[in-house]
């Protein structure tokens, strides 16, 4: 059985910004965003959530 760890990240800004702007970014394995109050929890394997808050940070 295949098991990678996985970690999250709380984005302020809205699902919907941070969704189209992550899934522009390649990355290894798909990553969930779950929208909470004011902002977004992205939620995606090591490796991959670090390219994602890097390049939502601009």
């Amino acid at each position: 059985m295949r098991t990678w760890s996985g970690w999250s990240a709380f984005i302020p800004a809205p699902v919907d910004i941070v969704k189209k702007r992550g899934d522009a970014i390649r990355i290894n394995f798909k990553a969930d965003y779950i929208p909470v109050e004011n902002g977004t929890v992205s939620m995606a394997g090591y490796n991959d959530l670090e390219k994602i808050v890097t390049a939502l940070r601009g």
